[in-house]
This record gives structure tokens, C-alpha cells and sequence, in this order.
């Protein structure tokens, strides 16, 4: 799979987990621990879109 495919992906996932913690009566504890992973997601999408970002900066491509 890409890179770019990955972060896709990954970033759909953090939309489902979130409707589904939004939209659902989840119980406290277990929306809690949803929301810390959606942060910990969040912490990693950040990582891999700044290395994208030095991959194409490395190449001369601007945003």
C-alpha cells in the first residue's frame, strides 16, 4: 500500500471512530479510551503528513 493510500486510510478510520463515539451512548469509560485513541491518531497522522511534506519539500514540490 502507498503512503499517501495509508494516511487515507487512516484518516477514514479516525472519522469512523469518531462518528461512532459521537453518535452512539457509549459508556463513559469506554468513549474515554475511544477519544485518547482518536488523539494518539490524531499524534501520528501529524508525524507521517510533516514527513510527506519533507519528502516533497526534498523534491522541489510546493504545496
Amino acid at each position: 500500500m502507498q503512503e499517501r493510500d495509508l494516511l487515507e486510510k487512516i484518516k477514514e478510520l479516525r472519522r469512523e471512530l469518531e462518528d461512532k463515539v459521537n453518535g452512539v451512548d457509549f459508556p463513559e469509560k469506554d468513549s474515554l479510551e475511544a477519544k485518547e485513541i482518536i488523539n494518539e491518531i490524531d499524534r501520528l497522522l501529524v508525524i507521517l503528513l510533516k514527513k510527506e511534506l519533507e519528502e516533497y519539500q526534498k523534491i522541489g514540490v510546493k504545496d
